[in-house]
């Protein structure tokens, strides 16, 4: 399996793993008592990474902002070929601060992964053992080392 190393954490991650939605939201009438919950665990070491996510980029600006605390130790964002605004600042600022990246929607909430692409457009990846669309959208995800 192939692993990556998970910003400053020191851990190594799978590469592609499945991922959870709303596990721990910090949102709505219980945000404060639930981010008294993560303040708390952190402090009591019951954790050791923060992780922040968002799906908009309208929150971006927020989510950079936030990314400087130095609990945090993970973001979680959008990127595949039709969602690429964390680029431009989003991805630096998570390289300088030393933060693992999680990457939400691959496929553009299945839009990418239903697309029919004929097999001799997909020739020329086969060198990389690409052998189908999917498969060429998380190379090209994967390619970003950021």
């Amino acid at each position: 399996m192939e692993t990556r190393r998970f910003g400053n954490t020191g851990l190594d991650v799978p590469v592609v793993g499945m991922g959870t939605w709303q596990t721990f939201d910090v949102r709505g009438a219980d945000a404060d008592a639930r981010r008294a919950v993560v303040d708390a665990a952190f402090e009591e070491g019951a954790t050791r990474i923060i992780g922040l996510a968002h799906y908009s980029p309208h929150a971006f600006d927020d989510l950079r902002r936030l990314m400087s605390d130095p609990r945090v130790g993970a973001i979680q964002v959008p990127y595949n070929p039709r969602e690429r605004e964390i680029e431009a600042a989003i991805l630096p600022a998570a390289a300088d601060l030393g933060l693992g990246v999680v990457i939400m929607r691959p496929f553009g909430q299945g839009d990418l992964a239903r697309r029919r692409i004929p097999k001799d457009a997909l020739a020329p990846l086969a060198p990389y053992g690409v052998t189908s669309w999917p498969q060429a959208v998380l190379k090209w995800i994967l390619s970003e080392t950021r």
